[in-house]
């Protein structure tokens, strides 16, 4: 931009110095309407003559009323009061969608508004591709319940009651996830939250694991196969482990461990152990959400099957 500056203040020094326009454009490489386009610039006689003026429309004509404006900040603000809610653009859009309001603004609309009014967190820093190729799952695209990402966040403790650790399951295609608190992680309380996830969402061809003891087995016996690994085969389920300090290949249900630990774990770790009736709230915010399908929910993905 300062090089266009620089450029547009030397040709009207050479204008002004009595050069023929046609010189000008010749040794700048520019034509006459743009020259003559800033000497009338130059002769309004306005101090910085030489910048480009705003291209910003002087009329708005769908503009967003400042009704519309007010109530998607009221709602913004409380989703941040309330626990176990997140707060982006497309929370907001969903409880637009409850209040049955008469017309429901894009995601992108709700984001300027947000952004426009300082109500949008910084974001987190995101992973730099280091250009290293990764396989590809078989099946692309994927279709709900062909893929389950499953990984155990804990020990989490809470004041007066103890630890539990959290044993998350989520499904890639339709982001429909599922929490169980549970007491330990061995490998019995594993497979039945396993077992209780599928009985509820159904049983997926594939299941893709970090290497935990719990999920491989026995390092005693490394050949033999753990209770979780038997699971899988008894339901005819493929476990897919990624590569030992990979966790990036399980982004999806990595994201999800951090949001669980942001809204989830931060406003219970004081209360007592209601883990898994609040787990079922905080779900019913992320759940009945539309996913990344972008028409349905994770939880209506299933009706339509």
């Amino acid at each position: 931009m300062k090089n266009i500056e620089a450029l547009r203040i030397k040709a009207i020094e050479q204008h002004l110095a009595g050069q023929r326009p046609k010189t000008i454009c010749q040794a700048l490489s520019m034509s006459k309407r743009w020259l003559f386009k800033w000497v009338k610039r130059c002769q309004s006689g306005k101090k910085n003559w030489f910048k480009e003026k705003s291209k910003t429309p002087h009329i708005i004509y769908r503009k967003t009323s400042a009704e519309t404006e007010k109530k998607v900040i009221k709602i913004r603000k409380l989703l941040a009061e309330s626990k176990l809610s997140q707060m982006g653009a497309l929370n907001v859009q969903y409880q637009l969608q409850i209040l049955q309001e008469n017309e429901i603004y894009q995601v992108w609309t709700i984001n300027r508004i947000l952004r426009r009014n300082h109500l949008v967190s910084p974001r987190e820093k995101r992973y730099q591709p280091k250009g290293k190729p990764y396989p590809v799952f078989p099946n692309r695209p994927l279709m709900p319940n062909t893929l389950h990402q499953f990984d155990i966040v804990g020990p989490r403790y809470i004041k007066g009651n103890g630890c539990f650790y959290a044993q998350n399951l989520m499904d890639i295609a339709s982001h429909r996830a599922a929490v169980n608190p549970k007491r330990s992680k061995i490998h019995q309380e594993v497979a039945l939250s396993l077992k209780d996830t599928w009985e509820t969402i159904g049983i997926p061809p594939f299941l893709q694991l970090d290497n935990q003891l719990c999920y491989r087995g026995s390092n005693r016996y490394p050949r033999s196969s753990g209770l979780v690994i038997k699971l899988c085969l008894l339901l005819g389920v493929q476990p897919i482990f990624i590569p030992l300090s990979e966790p990036w290949r399980n982004g999806c249900i990595e994201k999800f461990q951090a949001t669980f630990q942001h809204r989830f774990f931060r406003k219970i770790k004081k209360l007592p152990m209601a883990s898994e009736r609040l787990s079922q709230r905080f779900l019913l915010g992320t759940s009945e959400r539309k996913s990344k399908t972008g028409t349905y929910s994770p939880h209506s993905i299933d009706s339509i099957q």
